[in-house]
């Protein structure tokens, strides 16, 4: 489900309306400052827009570059969780169960 913060962002690059509130008002035959004001509104909606886009992590990437990157990073994270079960089966990791004596770190005296 789309977060309130995804839902502002998808009501923010909407245009159309702009577009046509603008087109309506030349094909009423408005006056010049009111078709102007809607076309301000228009550029300033592009302008938004354009800084929402600029802010997106990875948005200056094609498509194919982004998901280029985000196979490699699903490949390290394979190769790290890989490294970490290796670890985590070393002998140093393991704690002996059976012998309590075992468990503890000896003290220098």
């Amino acid at each position: 489900m789309a977060s309130s913060g995804d839902r502002d962002l998808v009501s923010e690059m909407r245009l159309m309306h702009l577009v046509s509130s603008m087109l309506e008002k030349i094909a009423q035959g408005k006056d010049e400052p009111e078709i102007l004001s809607a076309v301000n509104a228009l550029n300033d909606r592009f302008r938004s827009c354009e800084n929402i886009l600029d802010t997106l992590p990875s948005g200056d990437l094609t498509r194919a570059e982004q998901l280029d990157l985000l196979k490699s990073l699903h490949d390290r994270l394979h190769r790290t969780r890989e490294m970490v079960q290796n670890y985590q089966s070393l002998e140093v990791f393991k704690i002996v169960e059976d012998d309590p004596a075992n468990n503890t770190v000896p003290m220098d005296t």
